[in-house]
Parts: structure tokens; C-alpha cells; sequence
């Protein structure tokens, strides 16, 4: 599907992003747990709260260290084999890359990660939809990427569909879904289901540690499918303030 040109440069005041996740994978290294105070000191100052916690990667469980901001809604995942910036306050791809360079070039000094296994950046993207006769009527708003016109929209209640993208510059996994939202989940009656659009680009190595001009690759094959997947009765919702 086409973009129009314009869209690729605007930034949409209210887009349904709902987290921003990055994560790069490297070869273990049992220094990370040695010197995670020198990290610290580095990031202590926009990132204060400091908890432990176990993270799966892949089919292991492996022991996490996570430091966030005071409002929690920046945070930095650390374990001794992987490092991650997640945030749910996102304003712009900008914004958020400039942060997240400056994050990882501060990793990657302390610990001297070299090669990297694995980068993958992540937008999950919650639609809220509206109901008509007691159904949530989502199809005003999105492409979705399997064929549901032999269904009545109105009969559908909830589905889900994950879909795995080859590209040149790596694997998209796109998820999608239709979810109902408890009573008073967004504190709107009139929004009672979201449709959520999970889009993860990513790219195993060996690769040197991730710049700017990878993270605007990862960026733009994301963007596209976002754009594709919505139809431009959404784009004004988009364009609206919060």
C-alpha cells in the first residue's frame, strides 16, 4: 500500500502508541552484575527507582535489573546478557532515540559489548473503537491483515492474529487483536474495546552496536505498516490533542 509522502514526516499528537520498546542481545557477560554500580552512577540522576527482577529471553529465565524514573515511565532494562530502553510516555521518534543513544553509548563504555546478537524496536499501538449495537465496530478504522468480510463486524466479539514479515533489513512481527476493556477501563463509555496493533522489527547479528541510522531503518519499516494498517477515517483522531 502507498504512503503518501507527507504522513512519513508528521508527528501525530495523539497516535495510539502505548509502549515503545528497544532491546539489543549480546554473548553473556558475567561483568554486568560486577560493575551494574558504575551504570548506575551514570543514569542515577533521570533514573532513580531501582528493582530486581526475573526476565525471560527467549526459553530462559534470567535475572533483570531495572532502573526508571520517577514517574515510571521511562525504563532501562539491564541483564548480563541483554539491555533494553522501554518507555510509555512517547512523544516522537526523535525524543525517543536521542535518549535511547545516549543510554546505550553509556552501556556499552561500562561493559564494552562489542558484537551484538540480536536489536529489535517494538510499538504496541492500542485503538480504542466504538461499539454499535453492543459490538465493537473497529473496521471503520483499520485494514486489518487477514480477510474479514465474510464476517459481520457486528458478530465479531474478539480475535487475534500474529503474522511474520521478511524484509530487507530484517523480520517485522506484526500482532494484532481485538480485545474487549473492562467496565470503566478507559473512563470513556463510549470507547469499551481496543484493537491492538503490535509491531516488532527486528534483526539478528552478528551486528555492530545499533546507531542512529539503524534505528531510523527499524523506525521506517515500522511506520509503514502502521500507516497501511489504518484507513484515513483514523488519521483525524490522530491529529487531535490530547
Amino acid at each position: 500500500m502507498e504512503i503518501k509522502p507527507e504522513l512519513l514526516d508528521k508527528v501525530f499528537p495523539n497516535a495510539p502508541v502505548k509502549e515503545v520498546a528497544y532491546e539489543i542481545r549480546f554473548a553473556p557477560l558475567l561483568r554486568v552484575q560486577r560493575d551494574l554500580a558504575d551504570f548506575q552512577g551514570q543514569i542515577v540522576s533521570d533514573y532513580p527507582t531501582y528493582t530486581t527482577e526475573p526476565i525471560m529471553l527467549d526459553t530462559d529465565r534470567v535475572q533483570g535489573w531495572r532502573f526508571s524514573s520517577d514517574d515510571r515511565g521511562r525504563t532501562v532494562r539491564v541483564t548480563e546478557r541483554s539491555f533494553g530502553f522501554i518507555t510509555n510516555r512517547y512523544v516522537s521518534f526523535e525524543q525517543y532515540k536521542s535518549e535511547l543513544l545516549r543510554l546505550q553509548d553509556a552501556f556499552a563504555k561500562v561493559f564494552d559489548i562489542q558484537a551484538i546478537k540480536r536489536v529489535g524496536l517494538r510499538y504496541v499501538n492500542n485503538i480504542m473503537v466504538q461499539f454499535g449495537q453492543g459490538q465493537p465496530l473497529f473496521l471503520q478504522y483499520v485494514n486489518p491483515v487477514i480477510d474479514l468480510t465474510r464476517l459481520k463486524e457486528a458478530e465479531i466479539v474478539r480475535f487475534a492474529c500474529e503474522v511474520q514479515l521478511k524484509r530487507a533489513r530484517g523480520v517485522l512481527m506484526m500482532r494484532t487483536g481485538l480485545i474487549e476493556v473492562p467496565p470503566g477501563g478507559s473512563g470513556k463509555p463510549e470507547e469499551q474495546a481496543v484493537y491492538i496493533l503490535d509491531l516488532d522489527f527486528q534483526n539478528e547479528g552478528p551486528l555492530v552496536l545499533p546507531g542512529s541510522k539503524l534505528l531510523d531503518d527499524f523506525h521506517d519499516e515500522i511506520q509503514k505498516e502502521f500507516l497501511a494498517h489504518l484507513k484515513d477515517t483514523y488519521l483525524p483522531i490522530m491529529e487531535t490533542s490530547k
